[in-house]
Order: structure tokens, then sequence, then C-alpha cells
């Protein structure tokens, strides 16, 4: 299903953005658990097609922009800040960066970002808006899958797994701090 805050005007937008081919994916195909296999769903099947850009957005993910627009940042990946409420407060805007150990995240703190930043280069963002150039699709097989250890317990998330293996591809992750997302269902 598509949330009315999302098709009353992005949907609209979206469609008519100059340059961009605007391909809409069934629900139906994509509805169900675990979210890693519907990503890589959405992946086979993008993967026959002549697209450059892969571009996702949970059904949760309200867009403030026309996130169709993102493919002329043409970057390997960008992924929309949404922000992450808990009881009301705004906890983090889903982008990370690594902490000063280097084992771990913290997140980004874009109010500290020029107003001028269209880009931010981060080590992670969230896939709740996300897009991804056709080549780094291509070179990571299986590209949406959690991490676990030797005892089968989850060591990373969709998110934080995909781009670990983005950047240790060489491939460079970025948000737009500008083109906020509102996450609906952490309302």
């Amino acid at each position: 299903w598509v949330r009315r805050e999302f098709a009353s005007r992005q949907l609209t937008e979206m469609r008519l953005t100059p340059g961009v081919k605007f391909v809409w994916e069934n629900p139906a195909l994509t509805w169900g658990h675990p979210i890693c296999s519907n990503r890589n769903s959405i992946v086979k099947r993008f993967l026959q097609t002549d697209c450059d850009f892969l571009m996702m957005q949970d059904d949760d993910i309200v867009p403030l922009h026309n996130p169709a627009e993102l493919v002329f940042a043409d970057v390997d990946v960008v992924g929309c800040p949404a922000k992450v409420r808990q009881e009301g407060y705004q906890l983090n805007w889903v982008a990370f960066v690594k902490d000063e150990s280097g084992n771990g995240y913290v997140p980004c703190d874009l109010s500290r970002c020029p107003s001028d930043s269209d880009l931010v280069a981060v080590d992670v963002v969230g896939t709740g808006l996300i897009c991804v150039r056709r080549n780094v699709i291509e070179s990571i097989p299986a590209p949406f899958m959690d991490t676990f250890d030797k005892d089968g317990l989850r060591e990373l998330g969709t998110d934080f797994a995909f781009c670990e293996r983005a950047k240790a591809k060489g491939f460079k992750i970025f948000t737009a701090p500008y083109r906020v997302c509102e996450h609906i269902k952490e309302q």
C-alpha cells in the first residue's frame, strides 16, 4: 500500500521528473519478511532492467522532497536522513560515522552541516530511502543481507551490513542532510 502523505505530492513529482524513468514496483512483490529478502528480491528484478540507479523507499518513509532527484547527485550510494523518534523525541537522523575507536558507529550530527551542503560523506545510511548506482549493486552479491556471528546472532542489520560491504569495495556513501524524511512508524 502507499501512504497518502507520499501519494498526494511526491509520487506525482517523481513521475514528472525530467530525465528520470519512473518504474513502479508492484507492492505485492515486495511485502513480507525478513526485510533483507524483500530488498534482494527488488535488486534481482532491478538487475533485469537497463536502469542506472536503484531507489528504494520503505512504505513508512515520507520524503519532504522529490526523491527522484537523487539520481542527479550521481554518487555511488546516497540515503536520505529519516527522523527516528521515540516517545515524540528525535533520537537521530539514520546517518552514521565511525566512532573514535573505528570499531563502532555514532549518529552523524547533521545540525553541524553547512546550510549549503547537498551531500555529506558518511559511513552508513539507512535504507528507508536510498539511491544506489547500478555498479554498486552488481559488485555485491545479495547486497542487502544482515550479518551474523558464529553462533547465529545478528551482528549488523541490513543497512549497516550493506554500507560496510559497499565501502569495502571502494564505494562512497553519502547522506543528503536537507532532504529529510519522516519515519511515520516511529512517531
